[in-house]
């Protein structure tokens, strides 16, 4: 009587032990990954002149805070600079991606086009900033009858430039 009830009770605890680590391996990639936004959209609003391979330097910087998790295929980061100028509406002035290989787009708008921001923002008359877009798609490392799957993860992050407008592209 006690092996059946241990072998009932031992697969209990089994699946509540790995599902919970599960959940807190969910956690800590959510945390990272909005970290990341964070810090890309930090960095490039505090520099006054971006080239390409500074923003090169940010992508690869943006997949080392992920660690010990790869970004690779599995995550992107896009920057983008929103701007408007008197009388019109905001627009997306510039895109840089990088960090993975995943395949995303921009839920920003297009370079040229209307920008919608994050949280319904609206810029004022002059203003421009700085939008990071991270994805980054979550695969469990137990699948437990479909307790947990394959998840994409979406964080942003908008920073004003403090040294001047960053309306021009990284050449």
């Amino acid at each position: 009587m006690a092996v059946t009830e241990f072998a009932i009770a031992s697969g209990f605890f089994m699946l509540l032990l790995l599902g919970g680590f599960e959940l807190a391996r969910m956690v800590l990639v959510n945390q990272k990954v909005e970290k990341v936004a964070y810090i890309s959209a930090d960095v490039v609003a505090q520099s006054t002149l971006l080239t390409a391979n500074q923003i090169n330097e940010y992508m690869m910087a943006a997949a080392q805070v992920m660690v010990p998790f790869t970004f690779g295929a599995n995550g992107l980061v896009i920057i983008t600079s929103v701007a408007r100028d008197p009388g019109q509406t905001q627009r997306v002035r510039w895109r840089s991606t990088g960090g993975g290989t995943m395949v995303a787009t921009s839920r920003v708008g297009a370079v040229g086009g209307a920008a919608t921001l994050p949280n319904g923002l609206v810029l004022n008359e002059r203003d421009n900033v700085i939008v990071a877009e991270v994805f980054y798609r979550y695969n469990p490392m137990f699948a437990a009858n479909g307790l947990y799957e394959q998840t994409d993860i979406y964080k942003t992050a908008v920073f004003k430039p403090r040294l001047g407008a960053l309306t021009t592209a990284p050449q």
